[in-house]
């Protein structure tokens, strides 16, 4: 999945320094069949299929959202696990700066980092990185991040 959004251009920093956390996020939540509504808003979906609208705006979809319900970090990690669609988000407690959101992956890939612990669920961490990382690499400490999944 890395390679693809490095490979594909919509995903990569754009000239004005912008990653694509909420497109990639949408990608993946598109392939695994979960509801699209709160990634996409009332907003139509752009040409290539992306949502207008930025990852603090799909965050607080997700709060709200009929179709989603919140999750612990650890319930987060075995749903992926179970082959279930997980997203993490957080706010950024900057007003100005960036929220972010990632895609929760299963465990146990050769190569994966240390398993679940004090450092949070694997994620597919597309954005200013593309890379595997666990919370506490993908989020800075003072994001408050939460896990929802499909009800």
């Amino acid at each position: 999945m890395l390679r693809l959004f490095r490979a594909t251009a919509r995903f990569q920093r754009d000239k004005k320094g912008h990653t694509h956390c909420n497109a990639a996020t949408c990608y993946i939540a598109r392939q695994m069949k979960a509801p699209m509504a709160p990634f996409y808003g009332d907003k139509p979906p752009l040409k290539n299929g992306d949502p207008d609208m930025n990852a603090a705006a799909q965050i607080n979809n997700l709060e709200n959202s009929p179709d989603y319900r919140q999750v612990s970090p650890e319930e987060a990690t075995q749903l992926a696990n179970d082959g279930n669609f997980v997203v993490g988000g957080a706010l950024n407690p900057d007003p100005n700066g960036p929220a972010h959101v990632d895609t929760v992956r299963p465990e146990g890939v050769k190569g994966d980092p240390e398993p679940f612990g004090k450092h949070g669920p694997l994620l597919n961490d597309i954005g200013a990185h593309d890379r595997i990382a666990r919370q506490s690499g993908a989020f800075t400490k003072d994001m408050d991040v939460h896990y929802y999944t499909p009800k």
